[in-house]
């Protein structure tokens, strides 16, 4: 997934399938967090988004706990919006107009997951997109 461009830059977010399971990777303009590597920095190489890579769950067929895997990734401008098996969302970035879905306008560094409201809180959800400004996550 790519995002952002023009004067402020853009970053890009590679999803690889490993024996050790999903990993996400980003590079690129990382001023408003869209990186997700815990600062507000550029980086030219590829840096994986170690917070989602330390998510695990119980997996009740193979009687052992196990890596989330991610489903899905998308890039806006200047966000980076992640869905993991587990049905949860991620969002990471600037938020200037609530596109991180927090409830707040305040950037992050980090993918935080995403509190849905009331009617979907026992949704899973498996899609996610973003625009420039703008994220959705669907089932």
């Amino acid at each position: 997934a790519a995002g952002g461009g023009g004067t402020e830059g853009g970053h890009t977010a590679f999803l690889v399938e490993t024996t050790r399971g999903d990993e996400l990777y980003t590079c690129g303009y990382g001023r408003w967090g869209a990186l997700g590597a815990r600062a507000f920095s550029h980086i030219a190489g590829l840096r994986p988004v170690t917070t989602l890579a330390s998510l695990r769950e119980y997996d009740e067929a193979l009687g052992r706990v196990v890596p989330l895997r991610i489903l899905g990734v998308a890039c806006g401008d200047a966000h980076t919006a992640a869905v993991l098996s587990s049905g949860n969302v991620f969002t990471w970035g600037w938020n200037d107009g609530g596109q991180l879905g927090d409830g707040g306008k305040a950037a992050t560094h980090t993918p935080v997951m995403l509190k849905a409201p009331a009617e979907f809180r026992l949704s899973r959800f498996a899609h996610v997109a973003c625009g420039p400004a703008s994220t959705a996550a669907w089932s």
